[in-house]
């Protein structure tokens, strides 16, 4: 449903730059530009903010995917599609069951899904769920961009690698974990710390400061005292992380896949040696930021789509116009530059300064896609009261996100029930929901409803990039937001010569009261009125000057004097 044309006549009829979208990368640009002092119009076609990063009810979800169901083309390789939604109970219904276990847990599953459904409503569940790491760019981007204060994090209680072959392993978060874990061998132990060491000492030299820079928690792995062996680093520039893992530090493949998915994060094993030791490094800086708990990682509360929903606060609180239910008609070009942007109802709204929109606005190419599933479970056994990262080692590489009532993603009344959210990404369909459903099966949980879809990751465009237009993609998955907080900040320096994640000048303390000159005048006037106050008493002292002085009224400290006292304070 889109607004009348009435109410798009109100649309200013110029403005710096318009928005397109209010996703993660959208509204992170809307909400710098607008503190940069820009006049930012952004709209979307949706009726809530977010876009691929929104967050549903129980209900909505289902909505959502009847419609993109309805109106999305299978064929179609810039659409969300292959969508999959089934309540579990229903198929096992038709299924016989002898067995009185299976009898009674069924009973079970569906006296808690009724109760599920009547309080669909209090589920936040994400499109796209995301963690941040405590400290890093994404905290800082944040922090520069105001609304820091808007958003509230809780850690994530552990990381887990699931490899198919064999026993889940709980990835180390301190050298503690390290030398007391029983599934590390003594010789692996020893590596680990010498690469995790080196890793942190690159971090840390490649940082402005170096000696000044402020200790954490996990200052055990900071070693500033060793010097970066530059030479050696460039010999594995050329080949994957984990190849270089097995040639610098000999791990074994194992052990070399165990740090590539579950300490450096990499979404897939063609992660070059570069990108995973910057990742490495980001991972241990934010090692013990969030007090109270040694993990790296946090989670917002109430979901991920509180993430571009405070951006768009933020931009609004810096004057920022807002539109839903806007659809765009077209672009107006002239000279390689976006000069204006045509809405429905026929509203045509200039841009002095550029425009920034969606790649599949435009239609772009793509070769990937990501894969997506979502379970309504029963909570596993290994599962801690708080979210979890689990990284399952198939082909291609599933990450899953795991968050219960503690993130409210589900209602407290239910805290035996999860949201299990799967994630991959390729080229290959058929590979990839297979690793989605070796995922699922992995975890042998009792699934009460779940549902499936996929979106295009884009990599290049069908038009040349103009000068004043900021083409947002969609991006290979990971857990954490960093590839789209710099994605935004590229796109800002980029076509706007903005620097996101810079530190904003320091704004001027508002004065509290009227300007010096106008003192004199306030304060006569508040003396006559206090003299006024006074002369309603007879015998009363004759106070100093009232221009100069505030009279106090107090309770007389003699009993037999009955006429009130004043005390005069001098200012």
């Amino acid at each position: 449903k889109l607004f009348p044309s009435r109410i798009m006549d109100e649309l200013p009829s110029e403005m710096d730059v318009i928005v397109i979208g209010t996703g993660l990368v959208e509204s992170m640009l809307a909400a710098g530009l607008a503190r940069s002092g820009l006049r930012i119009l952004q709209v979307d076609a949706s009726d809530q903010y977010g876009d691929d990063m929104a967050c549903h009810t129980l209900d909505s979800i289902i909505d959502w995917a009847v419609k993109k169901e309805s109106i999305e083309k299978v064929d179609d390789d810039s659409r969300i599609n292959d969508i999959d939604r089934v309540w579990l109970h229903e198929i096992d219904e038709e299924e016989e069951k002898d067995d009185i276990k299976e009898i009674v847990e069924s009973v079970v599953d569906e006296v808690i899904l009724r109760a599920a459904k009547q309080i669909g409503k209090r589920f936040n569940i994400d499109l796209q769920p995301k963690f941040c790491f405590g400290r890093g760019e994404s905290t800082q981007a944040m922090i520069h961009l105001g609304v820091a204060h808007y958003l509230e994090f809780t850690p994530v209680r552990a990381t887990w690698y699931c490899p198919l072959d064999d026993q889940m392993q709980r990835v180390p978060n301190s050298k503690k974990d390290i030398f007391t874990s029983r599934q590390l061998k003594p010789a692996t132990k020893r590596k680990l710390m010498r690469f995790l060491q080196e890793s942190m000492d690159a971090t840390i030299q490649a940082a402005e400061n170096l000696n000044e820079r402020e200790l954490t928690s996990s200052r055990a792995l900071r070693r500033p005292q060793n010097k970066k062996n530059t030479a050696q680093n460039n010999t594995f520039e050329h080949i994957s992380f984990e190849q270089g893992l097995c040639a610098r530090y000999n791990f074994e493949k194992k052990e070399a896949k165990l740090i590539a998915a579950a300490v450096a994060l990499a979404p897939d094993e063609n992660t070059s040696w570069t990108d995973g030791i910057c990742n490495v490094g980001r991972h241990l800086s934010a090692l013990g930021a969030f007090v109270g708990c040694d993990s790296a990682l946090v989670a917002p509360l109430y979901g991920a789509g509180e993430l571009p929903q405070a951006f768009c606060r933020a931009c609004a609180v810096q004057g920022g116009i807002y539109a839903l239910r806007t659809q765009v008609i077209n672009l107006c070009f002239d000279h390689e530059k976006v000069t204006a942007v045509r809405f429905n109802g026929n509203r045509l709204v200039h841009c002095t300064r550029g425009c920034v929109i969606r790649a599949d606005a435009i239609m772009s190419k793509t070769t990937m896609r990501c894969y997506r599933r979502i379970a309504l479970i029963q909570r596993p056994p290994f599962s801690e009261n708080g979210p979890l990262a689990l990284i399952v080692d198939t082909t291609p590489r599933v990450q899953a996100l795991l968050v219960d009532y503690t993130t409210y993603a589900i209602p407290e009344s239910l805290p035996d029930l999860c949201l299990l959210h799967f994630e991959t990404f390729g080229n290959d369909q058929k590979a990839c929901l297979s690793a989605l459903k070796a995922a699922r099966d992995f975890f042998h949980c009792r699934t009460l409803w779940t549902q499936a879809f996929s979106y295009p990751i884009h990599d290049s465009f069908t038009i040349s990039p103009k000068k004043n237009l900021a083409v947002c993609r969609r991006l290979c998955p990971t857990l954490d937001v960093f590839p789209q907080v710099q994605h935004a900040s590229e796109l800002a320096k980029l076509h706007f010569d903005l620097d996101l994640l810079a530190a904003p000048p320091q704004e001027k303390i508002p004065t509290i009261g009227p300007p010096e000159d106008e003192d004199d005048h306030i304060l006569e006037d508040i003396a006559t009125k206090l003299e006024r106050s006074v002369t309603t008493s007879d015998n009363v002292d004759n106070p100093p000057s009232l221009s100069t002085a505030t009279v106090v009224p107090i309770s007389s400290a003699n009993a037999k004097d009955k006429e009130e006292q004043y005390q005069v304070k001098t200012k």
